[in-house]
């Protein structure tokens, strides 16, 4: 069984890149883009911009009050510090006088009354959830999270990930430290290509998990893995080049003086925001043309769609059987990932459908008193067309169709006219 699993996930990493091959690059990325404008990535970037400069220094003070807890991170947490400030900004001065303020405020996270760490706490969840949003919405995701489990997942983050950090870096700075280690390192030179690539790898595995775990649906890992990769490559090029600029030409030193160092610290962070949310596109499309969502709408019956589903789910739980969603894909071919999505989440809006805890779907409403209108209720765009072709629809729905459309037109001899007198 463990030999199926690996042959089948190689096949399937396989077609995502024959998927993208044959699509071609460049169309590839015409389709991210479109997507980035569609889903409004750019005003999700300024929302984003906005909640983490009001929340980064709560979050970060929260984090160090975490850390600062446990004595033996206690070297640690300036370290932590300096190395955040050295590898994931841009080397500037403006950037290197925002580093000294943050220490400043940073330093007195001791000091904090309870009140005053859980206004910070409650400030910095808030920067959590804006992500979990923006994230979701590159998704496409219309069911959110409990909000008892939204609440588990950010505090989970907020508490283990400052001691997570702290881990890794006391084991870093062990195995560093050992001589047969540093050893190795110095006589083969690679000590300053090590130095170079970390802050790259830990990029692009920050990345990689926020696509992988932030979004309220499955999200395959090479997928998330790419749109990783990808964006830590921006990220590492956004570096360079903001640096660049800023020392290159001092237009905001000149216009705002010693203030320059807000605007420039809020163009960075805008700019990062407009990465992470390009990257999430990048994993987002992986899965699109993969599974064929590329597809124009037009070209596909909705209400055919969620007959078909319905029909699937009905007999499954007649045989007992709950239903995946890649099964479903493989009943109906031709049906992207997006669409069937949607359509599921509406039928599980309009009570129709439920999804258990291993991410099956069972039917849970009788179809005997489930009728055309209930169904139009929960998805109003199903009403058939006046210029519906009956022969894009299968034998057996379009007696079922055609009844509608009769009736919907009949409804409608209605003179204008009558409005007016």
């Amino acid at each position: 069984m463990d030999k199926e699993s690996k042959v089948s996930d190689t096949k399937h990493a396989e077609s995502s890149f024959n998927s993208v091959r044959s699509l071609g690059i460049l169309k590839f990325f015409s389709l991210v883009l479109r997507r980035f404008s569609q889903d409004n990535c750019v005003l999700h970037a300024t929302t984003l911009s906005f909640t983490f400069l009001l929340s980064f220094i709560p979050f970060l003070v929260v984090s160090i009050a975490i850390l600062a807890s446990f004595q033996v991170f206690d070297n640690l947490i300036v370290q932590a510090q300096d190395y955040f400030f050295q590898h994931f900004a841009p080397k500037t001065s403006s950037i290197q006088d925002i580093q000294t303020y943050i220490t400043g405020f940073t330093s007195k996270a001791k000091q904090l009354t309870a009140t005053g760490i859980g206004f910070l706490v409650i400030t910095a969840l808030l920067m959590m959830q804006s992500i979990d949003k923006a994230l979701n919405a590159v998704w496409h995701v219309r069911i959110r999270r409990k909000t008892v489990v939204s609440f588990l997942v950010y505090w989970a983050v907020l508490t283990i990930g400052p001691m997570l950090l702290g881990i890794s870096v006391a084991i870093s700075s062990y195995i560093i430290s050992l001589q047969f280690v540093s050893q190795v390192v110095e006589s083969t030179g690679m000590q300053q290509t090590l130095l170079s690539l970390a802050p790259f790898f830990a990029t692009a595995f920050a990345f990689t998990l926020m696509y992988l775990i932030v979004p309220n649906r499955p999200v395959l890992f090479r997928h998330a893995l790419i749109g990783g990769l990808f964006a830590a490559i921006l990220f590492e090029l956004a570096k360079r080049v903001f640096a660049i600029y800023i020392t290159s030409f001092s237009t905001y030193q000149y216009i705002y003086g010693a203030l320059s160092t807000i605007p420039i610290f809020m163009i960075w962070v805008y700019m990062s925001w407009l990465i992470v949310l390009f990257g999430a596109e990048v994993s987002r499309c992986l899965a699109l043309v993969q599974s064929g969502d590329i597809v124009d709408r037009g070209q596909r019956i909705e209400l055919v769609d969620l007959l078909e589903i319905i029909g699937v789910l009905n007999n499954a739980r007649e045989s007992g059987k709950k239903i995946k969603n890649r099964t479903l894909l493989k009943k109906m071919p031709g049906l992207s990932d997006d669409h069937l999505i949607e359509y599921l989440d509406s039928l599980k809006l309009g009570n129709v459908i439920e999804r258990t805890e291993n991410g099956e779907w069972i039917l849970i409403r009788d179809l005997e008193a489930f009728t055309a209108k209930d169904l139009y209720a929960v998805y109003p765009s199903i009403l058939p067309h006046v210029n519906f072709d009956m022969t894009q629809v299968p034998p057996k729905y379009q007696e079922f169709i055609a009844h509608i459309q009769n009736n919907v037109m009949n409804s409608m001899e209605l003179k204008l006219k009558d409005l007016y007198n």
